[in-house]
């Protein structure tokens, strides 16, 4: 049953006015200290109390919220509404814990050392509130928790294989709350084979390896591997946090799936799914079924989206990795603080969006209402076939480094900006290669220069680069794939100025008489506009073999600063200029 307070602490509503998305900001960076059970469950109703408080305040000041007056700045009632929120309670994030009870796993024969457990065959259940050790295994069994909806239970699982056939290995049947924590120096297994029913015997439509009617916390200092040879990884039907562990997933369809939201701060987590690798979807439109991340790492390689989220979509750190996907990085609302990200599509890299597509040709028809994506800081390398950056709504980057390799078609673009929306580039250093048919460029309300320029097709690993009058290099690439247009945006580039654009052998003059500048051969109709003078010469191919190396013959780092012939600050946002989201 749903309770008022977790649709308090966990929903945020929608404005009339637009989106009202939540740029959260992780306040726990570690972990807590010592959490006995009685000490663990004061902390957590202190801090759940904060978060539902700071919860409603961003509902207040979203729907209270002017617009700005900064020419790069959006109309706040458009965009992310900035907000602090607690996204972890200190137990989500300790280690520590007071062990109530002792279960010993063994087919037909577990048994436990204390109270708050029935034991019916293999099917061992819950009962009551406090921390639970599990070790031992189950060919065929299952745990369920089953406690009151104001209880919080935390399974330590220490050398536990737990296989099940047809129905979730850890059932959380009811709970407030459902700490699953992998003991240090622990290999815990579950694994599930064979189709599920379309209900159980509650009624439930359990269809993952760990199924959670309520919250559900992953956290620890061990392994949990989990498979589901049919169904999903790991689900909440409210939010599932991850704050510790290595987790690894291979499932049939989802890996991890939640209702009201996925939160990340540490761990290392592999997911390989055949649907989405990590998905946040809620039935109700006014919940933000959202997506934050604050540390940890996320590899992925998936069957459909890497993450997918059908509100907000925050990273605040940690690092992603998706290695195959169709599209990579999916929300309505995304804002990218910092963090290292790598993207590999099949469409598009990274798409804001409502998820009820509608393109053609490469082109979105009509814009998603509410749609938007900010980068604020970070290092992003997006490898596409699709649309490398495509916002159904505008786009904002304001700091951070942002590498390209975009599509070779020219139905696609490398930057893709909402129909009637704006692009608007403050800060920051982006070089985007791609095709030209559809190339865009950032609008005249931005504050950083940006260049557009088409030439003839050129070879993958020929490399780009933009010097000044003095001759320093203010940004250079080696873009891994073929490509016929680049946009580079970096510090140094203003208007009045005089640039040389080298592409392999072949360099090009660009005189900056504003801002934007768009140069070129078959260019769409962005919203960049049209700059430049005569057309480029069509000799410009050279000889390659970098195969998407930059400069210093390295793919991006995206442990530390990217490599440059010249200075490449990666910048935070000017003060003022477009939505923050420090």
């Amino acid at each position: 049953m749903r309770k008022m307070s977790k649709e308090t602490k966990h929903i945020i509503r929608t404005t009339a006015a637009g989106v009202c998305a939540v740029l959260i900001a992780a306040a726990a960076a570690g972990c807590g200290g010592a959490a006995g059970t009685a000490s663990a469950g004061n902390a957590e109703t202190a801090a759940v109390t904060a978060e539902e408080t700071n919860k409603a305040d961003a509902d207040a000041a979203a729907q209270a919220s002017g617009s700005s007056a900064d020419s790069g700045s959006a109309d706040s009632s458009e965009n992310a509404v900035l907000a602090s929120s607690d996204q972890f309670t200190e137990r989500d994030l300790s280690t520590d814990c007071e062990i109530d009870c002792t279960i010993t796993l063994a087919d037909g024969a577990s048994s436990a050392d204390g109270s708050g457990i029935s034991i019916d065959g293999d099917t061992v259940t819950i009962t009551a509130e406090g921390t639970y050790r599990l070790t031992g295994t189950l060919t065929a069994g299952q745990i369920v928790v089953d406690v009151e909806d104001t209880e919080k239970v935390q399974l330590v699982l220490d050398g536990v294989n737990i296989s099940n056939e047809g129905d979730a290995a850890i059932y959380v049947l009811n709970a407030d709350k459902v700490f699953l924590t992998a003991a240090a120096g622990s290999t815990n297994t579950i694994a599930v084979t064979g189709e599920f029913p379309d209900e159980d015997e509650y009624g439930n439509g359990v269809d993952a390896a760990v199924f959670s009617k309520d919250d559900l916390t992953l956290n620890g200092e061990g392994t949990l591997n989990v498979s589901c040879e049919a169904g999903h990884g790991i689900v909440s039907k409210n939010d599932l946090k991850v704050c510790g562990g290595t987790i690894g997933i291979v499932c049939a369809e989802k890996g991890l799936s939640a209702e009201d939201s996925v939160r990340i701060a540490a761990g290392m987590v592999t997911v390989e799914s055949g649907e989405d690798g990590v998905h946040v979807e809620n039935d109700d439109e006014t919940v933000d079924a959202y997506f934050y991340m604050s540390g940890g790492s996320l590899a992925i390689s998936s069957g459909d989206d890497g993450i997918d989220a059908s509100g907000t979509l925050v990273i605040d750190g940690g690092t992603i990795d998706i290695t195959q996907c169709e599209e990579g990085i999916e929300g309505l609302v995304i804002v990218i603080n910092d963090g290292d990200i790598s993207v590999a599509a099949a469409d598009d890299g990274i798409n804001a969006s409502d998820g009820s597509g509608g393109e053609v040709m490469g082109m979105t028809a009509g814009a998603s209402s509410g749609a938007s994506l900010t980068i604020n800081g970070g290092t992003i390398y997006v490898n596409s076939s699709g649309d490398a950056l495509d916002s159904n709504g505008d786009l904002y980057v304001n700091g951070g480094t942002v590498y390209l390799d975009g599509p070779t078609s020219d139905g696609e673009s490398a930057i893709d900006i909402g129909d009637g929306a704006q692009g608007v580039i403050t800060g920051g250093t982006l070089i985007a290669a791609g095709s030209s048919g559809m190339a865009e460029n950032f609008g005249q309300n931005s504050t950083q220069g940006s260049i557009l320029y088409s030439f003839g097709q050129q070879a993958a690993g020929t490399t780009v680069t933009l010097t000044d009058a003095s001759g320093r290099a203010l940004a250079e690439y080696t873009p891994s794939k073929s490509f016929s247009s680049i946009v580079i945006s970096a510090p140094g580039i203003e208007a009045g100025q005089t640039y040389t654009l080298t592409v392999g052998g072949q360099s090009y003059t660009v005189e900056m008489t504003g801002l934007i500048y768009r140069q070129g051969m078959m260019t769409g109709m962005g919203p960049g506009g049209m700059q430049g003078g005569q057309m480029p010469g069509q000799n410009g191919t050279a000889d390659g073999g970098f195969d998407g190396q930059m400069p210093d013959g390295e793919m991006p780092d995206f442990g530390g600063d990217a490599a440059s012939g010249g200075s490449m600050p990666q910048g935070g946002p000017p003060s003022g200029q477009g939505p923050m989201g420090q």
